[in-house]
């Protein structure tokens, strides 16, 4: 099951609020194991949480959301066969709440994206199209550009990978490791108040 915690804005409530148990279904819910972000915040206050969910024998990527202090109900959005699987959010300054998550959808692993906005969210766009797995994605927004990392499966080695996008397109992929041996492992990335961008991951 998942579990939120959340601070209230208010002077007289200040500090943290009981626990709240997110999902009441007898199969298995997670949160992502790599180090992205699955909650976020968008402008008018509503707080958005996704996970994975194995309810329909089948890990599948669920959303919910937190208005005016109640929670939405339990919200499918993956429907393919295959494992979708890491899911991960970041809020634009459009207004625009940004999903990507890895899919098995395709034979091996590639990484999918959507956008959630005025209550709908969009149609899926396939991110990554490699002969090796593409998975443990992390992004961040800055300004309208959604910045991503994610691990790559080259021959026996994992490398980091950098792509940007604004609305559907993706940049080209830009690799930040080149390493002959070894692993590169849960890339994570955060963005500075000047907008620069940082990325860290776990090497062997």
């Amino acid at each position: 099951s998942c579990a939120f915690f959340g601070g209230r804005a208010e002077a007289q409530t200040a500090g943290w609020q009981p626990e709240t148990r997110l999902t009441n279904d007898e199969a298995n819910s997670s949160a992502p194991p790599n180090n992205c972000k699955y909650i976020a915040v968008d402008h008018d206050g509503n707080v958005h949480v996704v996970w994975l969910d194995e309810r329909d024998r089948n890990y599948e990527i669920y959303h919910k959301m937190r208005t005016n202090g109640f929670w939405s109900a339990d919200e499918r959005l993956t429907f393919a066969p295959g494992t979708s699987a890491r899911p991960n959010l970041a809020f634009d300054a459009s207004g625009l709440v940004h999903l990507a998550w890895n899919d098995e959808r395709d034979g091996n692993m590639e990484i999918y994206h959507r956008f959630w906005t005025e209550g709908a969210w969009s149609r899926e766009t396939r991110v990554t199209d490699t002969p090796g797995d593409s998975f443990a994605s992390s992004i961040v927004a800055v300004g309208d550009t959604v910045h991503m990392v994610y691990m790559e499966t080259i021959d026996t080695t994992t490398q980091i990978v950098y792509r940007t996008s604004r609305g559907f397109d993706w940049s080209a992929p830009l690799f930040l490791t080149n390493e002959a041996t070894g692993k590169r492992m849960v890339p994570t990335i955060a963005a500075g108040p000047d907008g620069s961008i940082h990325v860290a991951w776990w090497d062997t």
